[in-house]
């Protein structure tokens, strides 16, 4: 059982504030803390008002340095939780944090979106693997949500916003028998999509074959075995892919901090998201390429605009916005067209070493069916579990 705390993150320790303090806060902390605790009530009845406030403190605190101090000591040390969305926190402690929540309870999956706020825009290194026949880098970068449900239509038993679950169809097997994802050299945004077909093993280099029966790399997070891939799972989202385009090499044996800051990473159109299990507990991570085809009813009235020449052109950002609500409309029966392809075994082997090998051997290359999350309690059963909902 993962002893790690999630609440850390979101409500700092006494610890983690004094480590926030500049030199004078730390100085006059015991001080500060005990006329607090003496004037809390007080404190909260005058906050409000300025004039009030002024004559309370200008009688605490007859320095002015010392009275502009309190105020900074004051946000941090009793705002601490407003503190906590500054804070810096590693990416290994967001991957630690979903491996140990249980997202069958809301409360614990609403702190991991709390805890996903704070790591908006920042990337998680993930590893190396093949891309378009050359190894190099993957991230991600972590956002609250990358596949979206329709918020329009609201239903109780909906597990959090940011579950949802597949149904890959059919039984997957190995990309070996199957046409490569990456049939095409770029995407439509022209960036060269990951080639998912598993040329890794098959070119020779360390990743490793966990199928074939050959020794696995010990750095391979995916052990590319389609023996235990499920027909339908339920996911939890994490961001959205990327790749470095530039001269992996040169890079590669710097620390991750230093090789996230390189410039040249790119976007895809794949997003990273973790399996989990009926209990609501993390496991192997996928990426699912998130291919949306236009539709008529993506665009409204407010939807254009007019160019220099008084023509009606499409706000692309307003069109993304449009397509976010769209999850499985009825009268899309065949569901949305995505491709999958496992990266990781378990989400506990991502450790942000650049050096980790990312085997992308086991995916599906037909279209697969999102759909969203549920609990509920089986027939027979005395425990809540998450389901899809078909």
């Amino acid at each position: 059982m993962s002893t790690f705390r999630i609440d850390a993150l979101l409500d700092p320790s006494d610890d983690d504030v004094k480590k926030t303090f500049n030199e004078h806060e730390s100085k006059y902390h015991d001080e500060f803390l005990a006329w607090y605790h003496t004037h809390q009530d007080k404190y909260c009845q005058v906050v409000h008002n300025p004039h009030e406030l002024s004559t309370l403190l200008n009688d605490a605190f007859p320095e002015r340095e010392k009275r502009h101090c309190f105020f900074y000591w004051y946000e941090k040390w009793v705002g601490r939780k407003f503190l906590a969305q500054v804070l810096p926190i590693e990416p290994k402690q967001l991957i630690s944090a979903v491996a140990a929540t249980n997202f069958l309870v809301q409360r614990d999956a609403g702190k991991i979106s709390s805890l996903m706020q704070k790591f908006t825009h920042m990337p998680v290194l993930l590893g190396e693997g093949e891309f378009d026949g050359q190894a190099t880098g993957f991230a991600f970068i972590a956002a609250q949500h990358f596949l979206w449900p329709d918020v329009q239509k609201p239903d109780w038993l909906v597990a959090e916003p940011s579950l949802l679950a597949i149904d890959l169809d059919e039984q997957p097997e190995t990309s070996q028998s199957h046409p490569t994802i990456a049939h095409s050299a770029t995407n439509n945004k022209g960036h060269p999509r990951p080639n998912l077909s598993g040329s890794s093993a098959e070119s020779g280099s360390s990743a490793g074959t966990g199928s074939s029966g050959a020794t696995a790399d010990t750095s391979m997070m995916n052990t590319a075995d389609n023996g235990n891939i499920i027909p339908n799972f339920t996911f939890v989202q994490l961001g959205a892919l990327r790749y470095f385009e530039g001269n992996w090499d040169n890079i590669r044996d710097k620390d991750a901090k230093t090789i996230l800051n390189c410039r040249g990473w790119q976007e895809t159109q794949y997003g990273v998201v973790v399996q989990l299990t009926e209990r609501g507990q993390a496991g192997p991570v996928w990426i699912i390429y998130n291919r949306w085809e236009p539709r008529d009813d993506d665009i409204s009235e407010y939807d254009t605009e007019a160019d220099e020449d008084g023509v009606e052109v499409r706000d692309p950002r307003i069109l993304a916005k449009g397509r976010a609500g769209h999850l499985n409309d009825e009268k899309d029966n065949d569901g949305n067209p995505v491709h999958i392809a496992k990266i990781a075994d378990n989400i506990a082997n991502i450790n942000c070493d650049p050096k980790n090998k990312l085997n992308f051997g086991v995916c599906v290359d037909h279209p697969c069916k999102i759909m969203r999350a549920k609990r509920c309690v089986p027939p027979g059963g005395k425990e809540e579990l998450l389901v899809a909902d078909p």
